[in-house]
């Protein structure tokens, strides 16, 4: 029975350091095993570099906005390999000797990277409500922050530089238990973790939702009222119906994507305050508990799985782009008739 907890507790402690489980030898029935763990990953990776590479074969999607949906689909690769990776380490842990330094740098690296991934995620939600808004508040999109490949450069580059800023401190305290081989979130004092996974929720989590409630509320104020001087032309009709296609899809992602990984930093703040790593708090946990934990990762892990079938879904000129063969793109190109992208 002990023997059993204790291997309950290090699968479930799994999740704590990389946003999924290794499910090849847990009870747990929320658990999947490696193979099925595989073929989510590689789903994931193959419907999000679709996404990447139907944004850049079409001109009509070389916009601020598809860009920065773009930079969220790579950082959901991110969290994706990183949710594999960790199974991965934390198997070879388990099974075969393997130095105590080489371990502790892979499980640094893979919880820097997880975690960066989803910082990443929320600013780029974020970045993309700021990015509408300007564009439907505004004469001109020449008036927008994001109007030059240069801006949009720059932006991209400065949410990567926050996210691996703000994600620094979880790849130091990311480690490898003492007497199991398991990646493991250590406590150095419940000052330094609280303060940390607070500050991680703050800057990560409040402040991008925050701002993308206001610049949404603001978006669904501009659509619902319109400009009362074109509210009866034509164009500005079609324009309005274009903007509202396009503000519903990005709309569910970010309420998917929000509400799901809300849970994951809520959990780290409950465990920093408890004064125990990820893996002794797993200890105190019942059963049930650690299931409503495990929900709660496998949760964010499959929020970066359905974030590019709702972009195909719900816009046809993605849809398009794949249905053409790209050698004879450039021909068909301007015979699709679709929604512009702004």
């Amino acid at each position: 029975m002990e023997g059993s907890t204790v291997s309950n507790s290090k699968i479930a402690s799994a999740n704590l350091s990389t946003s999924f489980s290794n499910g090849s030898s847990s009870p747990v029935s929320l658990s999947f095993p490696p193979i099925v763990l595989s073929g989510f990953t590689l789903f994931g990776l193959i419907t999000n570099g679709l996404i990447c590479w139907a944004t850049a074969k079409t001109k009509r999607l070389h916009t601020p906005t598809f860009c920065l949906v773009v930079n969220m689909a790579i950082s959901d690769c991110i969290i994706l390999v990183t949710g594999l990776a960790s199974t991965i380490i934390n198997a070879i842990m388990s099974s075969m000797a393997i130095s105590v330094i080489s371990a502790t740098i892979a499980c640094k690296l893979i919880g820097f990277t997880n975690i960066c991934g989803v910082i990443t995620s929320t600013l780029t939600l974020s970045a993309i409500s700021i990015d509408r808004t300007l564009i439907l508040t505004t004469k001109s999109r020449r008036r927008t922050l994001f109007n030059s490949n240069k801006k949009l450069n720059i932006l991209v580059g400065l949410i990567w530089l926050i996210a691996a800023i703000v994600a620094l401190p979880f790849g130091v305290l990311m480690t490898v238990f003492p007497s199991s081989p398991i990646c493991d979130i250590k406590n150095i004092s419940r000052t330094f973790n609280g303060t940390y996974f607070i500050i991680l929720f703050i800057v990560a989590y409040m402040i991008p939702a925050i701002t993308v409630i206001i610049m949404y509320t603001k978006i669904i104020v501009v659509l619902a009222k319109g400009i009362s001087k074109q509210r009866n032309s034509s164009a500005f009709e079609l324009i309005r119906k274009h903007h509202i296609k396009l503000i519903k899809t990005l709309s569910i992602v970010t309420v998917i994507f929000f509400l799901l990984a809300g849970p994951l930093f809520i959990i780290y703040i409950i465990i920093a305050l408890s004064g125990k790593s990820a893996f002794n708090y797993m200890l105190s946990l019942s059963r049930p508990q650690a299931q409503i934990l495990q929900i709660c990762f496998i949760a964010l892990y499959l929020s970066c799985l359905l974030n590019p079938i709702i972009y195909f879904f719900m816009n046809s000129t993605l849809r398009q782009a794949l249905t053409c063969k790209s050698q004879c793109y450039g021909r068909l190109q301007p015979t699709i008739h679709v929604a512009p992208a702004n």
